[in-house]
C-alpha cells in the first residue's frame, strides 16, 4: 500500500504538513523559520 515514490511516508508527511502549514501562515518569517524547529525542539 506504499507509493513507490514515497519511500519514507513520515518524512514525506511531515514534509507535507510543514509546507502547508508555512503555506497557511503567511507571515514574515519564510526566510527565517527558526522559530517552528526551536519551539519543537523546547517541547
Amino acid at each position: 500500500m506504499t507509493d513507490p515514490k514515497d519511500k519514507d511516508p513520515a518524512e514525506g508527511s511531515r514534509k507535507t504538513i510543514e509546507n502547508e502549514l508555512k503555506r497557511q501562515k503567511p507571515t514574515g518569517e519564510k526566510s527565517n523559520p527558526p522559530n517552528e524547529e526551536q519551539s519543537r525542539s523546547s517541547t
